[in-house]
């Protein structure tokens, strides 16, 4: 067991945690036994905040390793070069990852990088509008264009009770063009329509200078505790408060994006998970699901929602790793015999460089290789086209299921079986839009 199953595993735990938050958007009847729980599907999004931040890391890093290739085998300015290691007198030695066994001749400059550091935050911004924006400006033209001439298409929904009222988010044209671009009415009025949309964009912005921050000054991964304070003062000091309180859901959302950074590179280097913290995560899972289903059946609307969510962090970590954990015992495991054997494994040990006759003493131990569960390939795809689920299953499908009342299970199964074909249109459809 270890951190990089959080990257192996990474489109099944999106697909589950997608699913997480249709449960949750599915209006329940608080008193119903399974409220609590329900509603605890809104951990869907610090999984998805915590996995985005893993995946960002691994993308940043990359950058700066090819950066850092393209100095190899070039010197100083000043530094002849070096033969067979040895250093020329009287001249500072070039470092040693600049060094080359190779001869020169002469007083060599560095090579010229072929990536720049603003190149470089360029094309990581690039890659993620180009990974957000098709889907998001095609859904945010079909739902605020309408709004603005006042149509009663889409209006503002209210998932709890089920109450549907218009409501225009686009005053004039230029909120219009906003709400568009960056759900500008999020960030002025709190609208909450699609408000993930708009917080994983400022996430992204600041994301570059932070990951680069950490990798050179690592004492600065203590920022989600920094984080945490701020979503504290946003609460309580009233200055503060009053200016930037209305989007409170996403200060308190930046400390798990943050921590998700921090653990980029243990899943890098695959940093090993000791087979007790099992008992750890175990306890954390358990000890944090309480207190939220507690907060959930008993205390809502006596805590401010800030202080929930500190504890939904230790909740989804520790889930994604036990999500993991049962992913792994079904992964293949021992030796693969060929000749007949390569379709099975052997359990309780690994045997290697077996011929046909060992194997064959094996026989009992032998059952059939499974590489894949199938709830994980469907996960697996929901992963793939989670961004759009989001986009299309609350405000173009919920909201015209809800008013049926046909009870929380089959809603849920029509939520899902109309959302998923149509998010993977949408996906397809973007696809053909970039292609093109």
């Amino acid at each position: 067991m270890n951190y990089e199953m959080l990257s192996r595993y990474r489109a099944a735990l999106m697909g589950l945690a997608m699913l997480f938050v249709m449960f949750f958007h599915v209006p329940m009847a608080k008193g119903e036994l399974m409220y609590g729980l329900v509603r605890l599907g809104n951990i869907g999004v610090d999984m998805f905040l915590f996995l985005s931040g893993i995946g960002l890391w691994f993308s940043w890093t990359k950058s700066v390793s090819r950066i850092e290739d393209s100095y190899r085998g070039c010197e100083g300015t000043g530094v002849r070069g070096y033969e067979n290691g040895n250093e020329a007198p009287n001249v500072n030695p070039a470092p040693s990852h600049l060094r080359t066994s190779a001869p020169t001749d002469g007083n060599l400059a560095p090579s010229r990088p072929r990536t720049s550091a603003p190149s470089r935050i360029c094309s990581f911004y690039r890659k993620r509008l180009l990974r957000i924006y098709p889907a998001w400006i095609i859904i945010a033209c079909l739902y605020y264009i309408p709004d603005f001439f006042g149509t009663d298409l889409f209006g503002q929904f209210d998932y709890a009770t089920g109450a549907d009222w218009h409501s225009t988010k686009s005053p004039n044209v230029l909120h219009l063009i906003g709400n568009i671009l960056v759900n500008w009415s999020f960030w002025r009025i709190d609208d909450g329509a699609f408000w993930f949309i708009p917080s994983i964009m400022a996430m992204y912005v600041f994301a570059p200078f932070y990951m680069e921050l950490i990798r050179r000054h690592p004492v600065y991964r203590w920022m989600p505790v920094v984080a945490m304070v701020w979503a504290v003062m946003v609460q309580y000091m009233p200055p503060i408060h009053e200016g930037v309180g209305h989007i409170e859901i996403f200060w308190s959302r930046i400390p798990i994006f943050l921590i998700g950074i921090n653990c980029g590179e243990l899943v890098k280097q695959k940093k090993p998970i000791e087979p007790s913290a099992v008992w750890l995560l175990l306890i954390t899972f358990g000890l944090s699901l309480w207190m939220c289903i507690e907060f959930e059946n008993h205390w809502r609307g006596h805590f401010p929602l800030f202080l929930e969510r500190m504890v939904y962090i230790p909740l989804s970590i520790s889930c994604m790793l036990l999500v993991c954990k049962f992913f792994s015992r079904y992964e293949v495991r021992g030796a693969r015999y060929e000749n007949g054997f390569s379709g099975c494994e052997v359990r309780g040990a690994r045997y290697e460089n077996s011929d046909k006759g060992q194997a064959s003493e094996l026989e009992g131990n032998l059952v059939p290789r499974t590489p894949h569960l199938v709830p994980r390939k469907i996960l697996t795809f929901i992963g793939g086209i989670s961004l759009e689920i989001y986009l299309v299953h609350a405000q173009f499908v919920l909201r015209y299921l809800t008013p049926m009342k046909l009870g929380y299970c089959l809603t849920v199964v029509l939520l899902i079986a109309i959302s998923l074909p149509l998010a993977w249109l949408l996906k397809r459809l973007t696809n053909l839009i970039m292609d093109n």
